[in-house]
């Protein structure tokens, strides 16, 4: 069934139209951040009463936290090939801490203040111990921060060849751990793909060579891993899921990474998409807010209504974003001067 949401996922992707993007930089992932972020929002509302509709509403959450996982990844490591290690490096935790940081603190204000979420030491060690957010699907930052740590400690300490195989082994324990801990498995069902995203610059040029044969040899992998069960004769509930994160999770990431240049995207939707991509990290941490607030809501278009409120309260962070980042940014990166 996996497979079968994920082709349909393909499909709302490649039916958005005609003009053809250019892989997954900054500019041309807008898009498809954009769709990744109307997913988890989509996903996050109440269940479809149509069972079809009901299910692919559950499962596309799972491949879009992938997929945000794998853009991490991948956008680290290409800045580090393009930029060079002390460039990348040279205030690496200042830049990335407080761009993730700062949407979130401002989150968790607007969550106590409307007396969503109690800010206590006492609170925030419960939550780690538990496995639970101090905001809803707060996990997300919270793993994100986990893996820049990961790839910091990487990439600055170690030889470029073998960091990788550290990023890896460190997602596999973060894994372990989390389900050693008895955490819900949003923890670690998609972290692997944030691994692929960086193994993906390695092996970049390859991929390139021949696109179109590594996008069906992963399909064709994703349906074989979804047979295993078959095989194997396993169907609890755990080993689907790990088969997910370890074989699902790379591989679908792996498909649309390869398959995405070639879409094509009609001119009229490239512009709210984009819009949503712009705003979509904003939007993911506060769609739960919104949500909150309507959840009482018995209006027909209450669904668009979370959707609505969700885009507009991500903007006016983001907004707030663009002009406190490069200040804080900058204070914090400012060297005191040294006195003769």
């Amino acid at each position: 069934m996996e497979v079968v949401a994920f082709i349909l996922l393909l499909f709302c992707i490649s039916f958005c139209g005609f003009r053809r993007t250019k892989g997954l930089g900054l500019d041309s992932s807008l898009c498809l951040r954009g769709i990744m972020v109307l997913l988890v929002v989509f996903h996050h509302l109440p269940p479809d009463s149509n069972a079809a509709i009901g299910y692919f509403q559950s499962a596309c959450g799972r491949y879009a936290v992938a997929l945000f996982f794998f853009m991490s990844g991948y956008g680290l490591m290409t800045q580090y090939v393009k930029k060079g290690k002390e460039a990348v490096m040279q205030g690496y935790l200042v830049r990335r801490y407080t761009k993730l940081l700062l949407p979130w603190l401002v989150a968790v204000l607007l969550f106590y203040f409307a007396g969503g979420c109690s800010v206590t030491w006492q609170n925030v060690v419960e939550n780690w111990r538990t496995g639970e957010s101090i905001v809803p699907f707060g996990y997300f930052v919270e793993e994100l921060a986990l893996f820049y740590l990961l790839f910091w400690v990487a990439y600055r300490f170690f030889p470029k060849a073998a960091a990788l195989a550290i990023c890896i082994l460190g997602t596999l324990g973060m894994v372990g751990a989390f389900i050693a801990w008895g955490w819900n498995p949003h923890w670690w069902i998609s972290s692997m793909a944030f691994p692929a995203g960086i193994a993906t610059v390695y092996m970049e040029k390859h991929f390139m060579a021949c696109r179109t044969v590594y996008a069906v040899a992963a399909a064709v992998l994703m349906a074989l891993a979804g047979l295993l069960p078959n095989f194997t004769g396993m169907e609890d509930l755990q080993f689907k899921l790990l088969r997910f994160s370890l074989l699902f999770t790379p591989l679908a990431c792996w498909v649309v990474y390869l398959l995405w240049p070639l879409v094509r995207v009609r001119t009229a939707a490239w512009v709210p998409l984009n819009f949503f991509g712009r705003i979509s990290y904003e939007m993911y941490i506060l769609q739960g807010l919104v949500i909150g607030w309507l959840s009482g809501c018995d209006l027909p278009c209450a669904s668009l209504l979370v959707l609505a409120g969700a885009a507009a309260v991500g903007w006016c962070v983001w907004k707030f974003d663009a002009f406190a980042l490069p200040r804080l940014v900058a204070l914090l990166q400012r060297q005191p001067k040294s006195s003769l």
